[in-house]
């Protein structure tokens, strides 16, 4: 019996319904995204630059890959923490699509956490035992690190592209109608063009914050210069090449998706066309502001990126006349009210904790921030909100609990 595909990605989703305006989700589901694309970007750059650097022979390269493990694993912990609110929104409002995907390949989803862990962990060794005269085995543990990121990227690309064929769903599940498929271990939809787009996105952004690292450490005199300046030439040459074989594969991808022709399609590769003609016009420039403008337009390639990602998606619902813009709403003004408040709190303390890292880091030896009106401003305002954000918190707790019997 023929299956409606429209029914059945209605009937799947929560029957309670969503508590807020499925574009403001939308909006912050694909921000949020980004932020989180971009540090896990910089992890797989730098781990793949760790292992480069450590194979040479040449003492400059160890030396990078003492830097660039360093980056990896707080780069790696920043992707992590950034990567739980687009999961969150995700599931909000693609939950029929989000939980089925993961259904179908559940063993995919046990792993994710594990491995990881693992990763983590054989970075953090690497991290802690890489020196320059160091024996040529221990590449063996940034190798596992970064097969251990890969396979997470993987699964998460598997579990996206899943989403996209639900008119394929319960054939992949019944095997056609003639048995049940409930191992988990199966992997139904794979496109490589889309894989390796992110990992070329990865190289792409990573090769930028090279330069933008070997430009803010351009002042400390008690750094070696030219090592921080041959940074990052290798930082140009890696996004040169990287950002080019982007822009080809994302046209590729596409191509084969069918959604080439889509306008919004053709304005986020267009913008990431144009960050790369400007990475290679400004490859010789000596002024200050261009390192920190390319970080800057990296973040916003992420940005389009996600963009492309979500167009894609609506482009492939469409033809099932699904859209979440009719998804049931019950407004529930106080969790997105709580949610914004906390974002507030957020943005404050990671204001005064970034100006801190920022001052400090320009210069050498000890910055005394306590010193600095600016510094000290932005903490009593970080202060404040955290303790009011505890306030309103539990306050709304206590109110809750004295109120149960009236529930």
């Amino acid at each position: 019996m023929p299956v409606d595909t429209t029914e059945l990605l209605n009937v799947l989703r929560s029957p309670s319904g969503i508590d807020f305006y499925p574009v403001v989700i939308q909006v912050l589901m694909v921000l949020t995204w980004a932020m989180h694309m971009f540090f896990i970007n910089i992890t797989i750059g730098s781990l793949l630059m760790t292992i480069v650097g450590y194979v040479q022979r040449d003492l400059k390269w160890r030396k990078l890959s003492q830097k660039t493990i360093k980056i990896a694993i707080i780069s790696l912990s920043l992707g992590i923490v950034f990567g739980v609110a687009p999961l969150l929104f995700t599931q909000v409002i693609y939950d029929n699509l989000w939980y089925t995907a993961n259904n179908l390949s559940a063993w995919l989803v046990i792993l994710f956490v594990p491995i990881v862990i693992l990763a983590y962990y054989a970075a953090y060794f690497f991290y802690f035992r890489n020196r320059d005269r160091s024996p040529s085995w221990l590449v063996l543990f940034p190798l596992l690190s970064l097969a251990g990121i890969l396979y997470a990227a993987a699964a998460m690309h598997i579990f996206s592209y899943q989403e996209l064929f639900p008119d394929k769903w319960v054939d992949w599940y019944t095997n056609g109608g003639t048995t049940m498929n409930t191992s988990g271990w199966h992997v139904y939809a794979f496109s490589v063009p889309r894989y390796l787009l992110f990992i070329l996105l990865s190289l792409f952004v990573f090769g930028i914050y090279m330069k933008g690292y070997a430009w803010f450490f351009s002042k400390r005199e008690d750094m070696d210069q030219n090592f921080v300046a041959w940074f990052g030439q290798v930082g140009q040459k890696l996004a040169a090449v990287a950002g080019a074989l982007l822009v080809l594969d994302a046209i590729l991808y596409n191509a084969l998706q069918g959604t080439l022709g889509h306008p919004v399609i053709w304005g986020t590769v267009g913008f990431v066309a144009v960050v790369w003609a400007l990475l290679m016009a400004w490859s010789r420039s000596s002024a200050g502001w261009v390192a920190p403008t390319l970080v800057g337009l990296a973040f916003f390639s992420d940005l389009a990126v996600g963009i492309m990602r979500e167009a894609i998606r609506m482009i492939e619902l469409a033809k099932f006349n699904h859209t979440i813009y009719d998804y049931p709403m019950h407004l529930n003004i106080f969790g997105p009210v709580l949610f914004f408040g906390t974002l507030g709190v957020g943005i404050a303390v990671f204001a005064f904790v970034l100006y801190v890292l920022y001052k400090g880091g320009r210069r050498a030896g000890v910055y005394e921030a306590s010193k600095v009106e600016t510094a000290n401003t932005l903490w009593r305002f970080a202060w404040f909100t955290v303790v009011m954000w505890l306030v309103i918190f539990w306050g709304t707790g206590v109110i809750v609990l004295a109120n149960l019997n009236n529930y």
